[in-house]
């Protein structure tokens, strides 16, 4: 008995917290800045594309997004030295809201003299932002740092998703190589796979050209013709029948 009230008051006492990718209100998921390091010299900065994307499954209202840029604070919203205010976004909640900024130099200057370090990494300058759509929260607040560097050095890059590759059960289902089928092999195009738990190696036939179709030599008479990348197990490699 002693042990079961035990149990029940630690369970009481273990708090219960949401996942942190489950949206159940409203939500700044990411911002980004395009270029993510921004260049300045004594004409003044590099303009620089800031979107940010705003969700909220049960939304009351269209969203109301506020912004604003200043040197960074601790308390990440502009509260003193010199800041610009930004045009006021409207717009569903569950969509990208952006501003292209360039930022003051007097923001600028004042970002630089506040920094410890005097500029060294780059001047970094908050973007601080607020968003409202009747949320029973109230209003959500985030912010974004902007890097910006001295020109004539080579700038930091956003990286770049080319292509997207699926797989099924942990295990890759395609060739590893994506060459296209040799002209004139036809048949003897041979897929190989491996003991091992790499995917399937695409190997393809040295052809005859001089002849008006494919040949192979017969493993038991010569050498064959079938060229593989090295497996622990393929057709090319068994030895001759006796």
């Amino acid at each position: 008995m002693r042990a079961l009230a035990i149990a029940l008051l630690a369970t009481a006492c273990m708090p219960s917290f949401d996942s942190v990718s489950d949206i159940r209100d409203l939500r700044v998921l990411a911002v980004q800045a395009e270029p993510p390091e921004a260049q300045f010299d004594q004409n003044g900065a590099q303009d620089v594309t800031v979107r940010a994307l705003v969700v909220d499954p049960f939304p009351r209202s269209a969203a109301q997004v506020n912004g604003r840029l200043c040197a960074s604070t601790d308390s990440r919203r502009c509260e003193t030295g010199p800041r610009q205010e930004l045009p006021s976004l409207v717009g569903p909640a569950g969509g990208e809201f952006s501003w292209v900024v360039r930022v003051p130099r007097a923001v600028l200057d004042f970002a630089l003299g506040n920094d410890t370090l005097r500029g060294l990494g780059g001047i970094r300058v908050m973007l601080s932002l607020d968003v409202n759509d009747g949320d029973p929260h109230g209003v959500l607040f985030a912010s974004k740092d902007l890097l910006y560097s001295p020109a004539g050095g080579t700038p930091n890059h956003n990286p770049l998703m080319t292509g997207l590759h699926l797989t099924r059960d942990t295990s890759d289902r395609r060739c590893r190589s994506a060459s296209a089928r040799p002209s004139g092999c036809g048949r003897f195009w041979r897929r190989t796979r491996s003991r091992s738990t790499t995917p399937p190696i695409c190997a393809a036939t040295r052809c005859t050209c001089a002849s008006s179709s494919p040949t192979r030599s017969s493993p038991s008479r010569g050498r064959s013709s079938i060229a593989t990348a090295p497996t622990s197990r393929s057709a090319a490699s068994r030895p001759p029948r006796a």
